[in-house]
C-alpha cells in the first residue's frame, strides 16, 4: 500500500492514521526491513494507548538503536536491559545496585533514592512485617512521593499515617 505522507504528520489528529503515516515514512527511509516494522508497530501501540510488555520495549529499543545508532539510543538500550536484569534477578544485592543506578540517573544522588531502593528491595525479597514495620513502610512511601509526586501517592501516605495513628492494622486497609 502506497501512502502519501504529509509533511506535518505529527499534527494528524487520528492516532491510527498518524501511525500509518509513521510506518510509511519509516519504510520509505529504511526500506521494508523488520526493524522498521518493529518501530512502527510499537509506535502505533503508544499512539493508541496500548500498554506494552518489557520484552516488547526491549525489542523496540534494540530496533531504535539499529535504525539510529547514536549514544542516546545506546544508553536507552543499556538502561532497559539493566531493568530487565533487575526484574529477573534473585540476588537482592544486584537488584539494589541496578535499581539505585537507575534512580540516581533519574533523580540524582539524594537520600530518598536510598530509602526507596531499600524499601523496594525489601518488598521484592521478603516484604514487611506489620505491625513492627509501620514506620519504615510510611518512610518509604514518603520517599517515593519525593521521587514521583502524584496525588494518589500522597493519598496513600495519608491513609497509612491515619491508620498508624488510630492503631488500625495495615493489612485491613486494602480490603
Amino acid at each position: 500500500m502506497e501512502l502519501d505522507v504529509p509533511e506535518n504528520l505529527r499534527q494528524t489528529k487520528d492516532p491510527e492514521l498518524r501511525a500509518k503515516y509513521y510506518r510509511a515514512q519509516l519504510l520509505m527511509q529504511f526500506g521494508n526491513i523488520p526493524t522498521a516494522h518493529i518501530v512502527a508497530a510499537y509506535n502505533r501501540k503508544r499512539q493508541l494507548g496500548i500498554s506494552t510488555a518489557l520484552d516488547e520495549q526491549i525489542t523496540y529499543t534494540k530496533a531504535m538503536y539499529v535504525l539510529w545508532p547514536n549514544d542516546s539510543n545506546l544508553h536507552n538500550l543499556e538502561m532497559i536491559l539493566k531493568m530487565k536484569l533487575r526484574h529477573e534477578t534473585d540476588d537482592p544485592e544486584l537488584f539494589a545496585k541496578l535499581y539505585r543506578e537507575e534512580l540516581i540517573e533519574q533523580h540524582g544522588d539524594i537520600s530518598e533514592v536510598d530509602t526507596v531502593v531499600k524499601g523496594e528491595t525489601r518488598l521484592w525479597f521478603g516484604g514487611f512485617r506489620f505491625p513492627g514495620d509501620k514506620d519504615a513502610y510510611i518512610t518509604i512511601l514518603e520517599a517515593q512521593y519525593v521521587l514521583w509526586p502524584e496525588r494518589l501517592k500522597l493519598q496513600e501516605i495519608e491513609k497509612y499515617r491515619k491508620a498508624r495513628a488510630e492503631g488500625t492494622p495495615f493489612h485491613l486497609l486494602d480490603q
